[in-house]
């Protein structure tokens, strides 16, 4: 236990010795050998996990650049990834301090340069994070919709090999009155819920 909490920076390995630890001292308790010494270990091990989450996060909030956000957040989620047991724990701390920093950053712009720069971590962790969480829900629908919207009616025809004409013509009017339905439907709606917005 005096090796785990001497602990400052934190690699994977840390993390699965610890998980691997707590895993043992948890089978030995249902086996009910040692019972109080197991449990001592158990709780010191569900502090020093608890409490290098709280440095983690304190350290993300009290510097809010987005690089020192960013490395904290990596490391957070690295702890989720081999730190199986303690995984739920972990993601719902992650989630709270997200919603936090998107509340910190009232104009969405935050979050949005978050994700941006999450998703170029060469190490995948940051792609795992903007995928698995909540607080990007609205990023990630932006993305796929920006995404979808760059290909026009006559690129999907082409991807999906309509070589019939009357086949073209009649998918064609049926997007185009589809697309002039939904966009009439959401003009009429933000007009009613907002008068002052004017259409891109």
């Amino acid at each position: 236990m005096k090796r785990i909490s001497a602990i400052t920076v934190w690699s994977p390995d840390d993390y699965s010795q610890t998980n691997l630890y707590f895993s043992c001292f948890m089978s030995m308790q249902k086996k009910e050998i040692l019972s109080s010494v197991v449990k001592l270990h158990i709780d010191t091990i569900d502090i020093i996990v608890k409490n290098r989450m709280q440095k983690l996060e304190s350290d993300a909030m009290t510097n809010s650049d987005v690089d020192n956000v960013i490395s904290r957040l990596l490391s957070m989620k690295t702890m989720s990834i081999y730190m199986f047991n303690f995984k739920e724990v972990v993601n719902k701390r992650i989630d709270e301090f997200l919603n936090a920093y998107k509340r910190q950053c009232k104009d969405g712009t935050g979050i949005a340069m978050l994700a941006l720069k999450l998703e170029k971590d060469s190490s995948g962790i940051g792609e795992m994070i903007v995928a698995e969480h909540n607080a990007f829900k609205g990023y990630n629908v932006a993305l796929f919709n920006s995404k979808t919207m760059s290909h026009g009616i006559d690129y999907v025809l082409e991807e999906i090999g309509a070589k019939n004409d009357q086949i073209n013509t009649d998918l064609k009017e049926k997007f185009n009155k589809c697309d002039d339905l939904y966009r009439r439907l959401i003009e009429e709606n933000l007009q009613k819920c907002e008068p002052n917005i004017t259409l891109l």
